[in-house]
């Protein structure tokens, strides 16, 4: 062989390594990998660096977690059951998790099962009671979950919390259990109301005028709320918050209620710069505080 073409065939060997090296490096980013549920300590498998992974805000904490998108969860408002894919870096959708015998608490998952995706809790399918339907993840674009033969959709039973199936005629649901147990599924949170706090408006007064603080607050829980929404402001003179206003309200689930609160303001409270309205900050669910910027004028 002349020392050229042999020249030529080491270089493109060369070429031919560099190219494996970044293809492989590209496709260990998007294998598989486990991620750490820090709240059951459960390892859950996902697709890392692909658009199965979904940046989601976990409800009731300060961060910023990976979860893949094959998780279960309660979308509150309506109670339907639907896979991870409707989750996103806003929401307050609670996942749902079992526990069975002496096994730890898991979250459902919908994983394959026998060339169908199916929701499965410990590995294995959970089913429609007394019946051979599998629960089914719906390869069309809604997120929602249906039996394996038909198209009604699973939702948390309102007066119990068990996951169920309940045709739209139907007065009653049919429990859904684990198929190992079958001991029926249980939503952990129902008995919690999910507060969303949101303030609508303010006028803009002057020392001596009152201020007018309007909102709305809503509940998606399962359970009707009972409390008394406290309004405060900040003094950016004296860096302290101070409560200026309360009002009782009843709220039942999936229905939302306005408020108003009138506060006669003073000379001095021009360095006032923000308002901020609490529903029940003790929630695990849900946002039930708002709070926005203020001004009012300084008396002349």
């Amino acid at each position: 062989m002349s020392e050229r073409p042999k020249h030529a065939l080491v270089g493109l060997i060369a070429s031919l390594a560099v190219i494996g090296a970044i293809l492989g490096a590209g496709i260990g980013v998007g294998a598989a990998g486990a991620v750490s549920d820090a709240s059951t300590g459960s390892i859950e498998q996902g697709v890392v660096g692909t658009s199965n992974e979904t940046e989601v805000t976990l409800a009731g904490t300060a961060t910023t977690s990976s979860h893949p998108d094959n998780i279960v969860v309660v979308r509150l408002g309506d109670g339907l059951v639907v896979s991870g894919k409707s989750v996103n870096e806003t929401s307050d959708q609670t996942f749902l998790r079992h526990e069975s015998g002496n096994i730890r608490e898991e979250n459902l998952v919908v994983s394959g099962w026998r060339g169908q995706d199916v929701v499965q809790y410990n590995g294995e399918p959970i089913e429609v009671r007394d019946s051979e339907e599998h629960i089914v993840y719906s390869d069309g674009e809604s997120p929602d979950l249906i039996t394996e033969d038909s198209s009604t959709p699973i939702e948390i039973n309102p007066n119990t919390g068990t996951l169920q199936t309940r045709a739209a005629e139907a007065t009653e649901g049919i429990p859904i259990v684990d198929a190992q147990n079958g001991e029926e599924i249980t939503y952990r949170n129902f008995g919690e109301p999910v507060l969303e706090s949101e303030i609508t408006n303010i006028n803009d007064p002057a020392e001596g005028e009152n201020l007018i603080v309007n909102a709305t607050i809503s509940n998606d829980g399962f359970q009707y709320f009972t409390g008394t929404p406290t309004l405060s402001w900040y003094d950016g003179d004296s860096g302290e918050w101070s409560d200026v206003g309360e009002n009782y309200v009843v709220i039942d689930p999936d229905e939302e209620e306005e408020i108003s609160f009138e506060i006669g303001t003073e000379e001095g409270d021009s360095s006032v710069t923000e308002i901020r309205l609490d529903a029940d900050d003790s929630r695990e669910f849900g946002d039930s505080r708002d709070s926005q910027d203020i001004e009012i004028e300084a008396a002349e």
